[in-house]
């Protein structure tokens, strides 16, 4: 009888530990929500040197799309998300216009159009430091060590002001597939939250929030004959959710269940082995 109480603890075990498995790995798709206080880009160009004290100016562009991730997480009943890896997804960008004084009177026009991009992890994973217990987990990563890129579309900067045009070349259009833009890359700097939350069911939900605060150098001292570095900057917060399906836990029942059931079987299997002897 002792066996065969063991024996049924021991199934009742077995059970539990397909159900969970260990460092699972979970690819989720997560939607931006529609923009509001998150979802906008707030793009701007700055300079310093001389041309620091005309070169000013920004906009916004409301972003939408998805982003792919892939999550690590201790098993799927109780999903501990302890790396996190962007693996794409398609974010799409509205077209930006906007304006900045030139050095003689006129002005200078910064117009990017058609932009999209995707996100990846350049060297995976990162890891995410928890801070909220089950049932739902919070934790935070490295924001730089992910990049959010624009590498679609094309960016035009253009002048009526004859300084301006001549200091830097222009009109300047670039191509954002060999040029892109960063939204988020290894300069940037803070942490991202992604919080799992248990719907039941066995069916979870993922929030990614993304903070993002980046230069990206569209003139060197070298290209405006030692006047000053062009930045453009990109800030805001992306927000993105989505959902997945993991593996319900088992409750307290259901395991005395199991274990009875496996009291019986074998017990059974042992009088059946008495009777056949």
């Amino acid at each position: 009888m002792r066996v065969a109480v063991f024996l049924s603890l021991f199934l009742a075990t077995l059970c539990l530990s397909a159900v969970a498995s260990a460092d699972v790995t979970i690819p989720v798709t997560l939607t931006l929500t529609p923009p509001s206080t998150t979802n906008v880009d707030s793009v701007s160009v700055h300079a310093d040197g001389v041309l620091g004290s005309f070169v000013s100016g920004g906009s916004t562009s409301n972003l939408s799309g998805t982003i792919d991730i892939e999550i690590k997480a201790l098993d799927l009943t109780a999903v501990a998300p302890i790396e996190v890896k962007f693996t794409g997804g398609t974010l799409n960008g509205t077209d930006v216009h906007f304006t900045s004084p030139g050095p003689s009177g006129g002005q200078i026009f910064f117009d990017a159009t058609g932009m999209s991009g995707t996100s990846s992890t350049p060297t995976p994973p990162s890891s995410v430091t928890l801070s909220t217990p089950l049932p739902n987990f919070s934790g935070t990563f490295a924001t730089g060590e992910h990049q959010v890129i624009v590498n679609n579309g094309s960016a035009t900067v253009s002048s009526n002001d004859a300084l301006a045009g001549a200091i830097l070349s222009l009109p300047d259009t670039r191509n954002l597939s060999t040029a892109p833009l960063s939204l988020v890359d290894s300069t940037t700097p803070g942490n991202s939250t992604i919080q799992v939350t248990d719907l039941g069911g066995g069916l979870f939900r993922v929030d990614l929030t993304i903070p993002f605060n980046t230069d990206t150098l569209l003139y060197s001292n070298a290209d405006t004959s030692g006047l000053g570095n062009v930045y453009l900057n990109q800030a805001g917060t992306i927000f993105a959710t989505g959902q997945f399906q993991g593996v319900a836990a088992p409750e307290p029942a259901t395991l005395a269940l199991l274990a009875l059931g496996g009291l019986f079987s074998t017990g059974g299997l042992l009088r059946r082995r008495r009777i056949g002897g």
